[in-house]
C-alpha cells in the first residue's frame, strides 16, 4: 500500500517542485528584462551579455533594425531543459 502511493506521489512531487523552480525563473528573466529596459533608457546601455542570478545565467540581447535597438529579450533554460525567452519592445 505505501510503496502503491509513493509511486504515485513521488512522481507529482518532482514535477510540482520543477514547475515552482520553473515560476522563480521566469519571474528573475522578467526582473532581468525590465532592469535592461530601464538601463538602456537612464544610461543608453545596449549590450548584450550574460547575467548570472540564484545560480542561473540569462543571457541578454538586443535586436536592432539600421543599428537602433527595438527589441530586448532573455533567454534561460527552465527545469525541463527547455529554452525559454522573454522579449519586450522599446516604445
Amino acid at each position: 500500500m505505501w510503496m502503491l502511493i509513493s509511486l504515485t506521489l513521488l512522481p507529482l512531487y518532482i514535477h510540482v517542485s520543477k514547475q515552482s523552480l520553473d515560476m522563480q525563473k521566469d519571474i528573475t528573466a522578467n526582473h532581468i528584462l525590465y532592469e535592461s529596459l530601464h538601463r538602456s533608457l537612464l544610461e543608453g546601455y545596449f549590450e548584450n551579455g550574460d547575467i548570472k542570478r540564484e545560480d542561473e545565467w540569462y543571457r541578454i540581447f538586443w535586436e536592432k533594425e539600421i543599428n537602433i535597438p527595438v527589441r530586448v529579450c532573455v533567454k534561460y533554460e527552465n527545469s525541463f531543459e527547455q529554452e525559454k525567452e522573454k522579449c519586450e519592445r522599446l516604445e
